[in-house]
């Protein structure tokens, strides 16, 4: 989607291709740190003059957001959309949760790259051998016809492992959690 935007604003060119342009740099700079004199000027008029036609042509005018859950969204497309305004909320489950564990909030800040915090009736702790794991009304209890070295999938407190991470420490002193690769 990023490049169709791209390939229909060169061909459009003129006025709103130079908007565009530059409020696309000043959007990377603010989301850098490095703002410089003017970006506010460039996003103010892509605000208004030329976002709310790329969002109308995409996803229409009563579209409030999109989720991503089927894998980990790449930070960039994720920061185009939330540039055109468009709030993209990443959500993270597994089969055996039978649905989603944890969720952007759609009227909270949203941070690039990140899942949010646990969902309602949803707890998430760190096992002892740095496994996620969960528990609460949407974990899936292996029962019944399945075969027995697969049942019980959790433990005697109720939590399923989830998923092993890497922890990191960011420069904020909080713990993040990727994918063991």
């Amino acid at each position: 989607m990023r490049k169709a935007v791209d390939e229909q604003l060169w061909k459009t060119g003129g006025f709103p291709l130079r908007v565009y342009t530059k409020a696309k740099g000043a959007w990377v700079r603010r989301q850098d740190g490095k703002s410089r004199i003017g970006d506010g000027v460039w996003l103010g008029l892509a605000n208004r003059l030329v976002f709310p036609t790329i969002r109308k042509k995409m996803i229409g005018g009563k579209l409030r957001a999109l989720i991503c859950g089927s894998a980990p969204l790449n930070v960039e497309t994720q920061l185009f959309f939330m540039m055109l305004g468009i709030p993209v909320l990443q959500v993270y489950g597994l089969t055996e949760t039978t649905a989603i564990c944890t969720m952007d909030d759609p009227d909270g800040r949203l941070v690039a790259g990140r899942a949010g915090p646990a969902i309602s009736g949803v707890e998430m702790k760190i096992a002892e051998n740095a496994e996620i794991v969960v528990r609460g009304r949407t974990f899936f209890r292996v029962t019944g016809s399945v075969p027995r070295k697969r049942r019980g999938c959790c433990g005697t407190d109720g939590f399923g492992p989830a998923i092993r991470v890497k922890w990191t420490k960011t420069g904020t002193g909080r713990l993040w959690a990727a994918l063991r690769t």
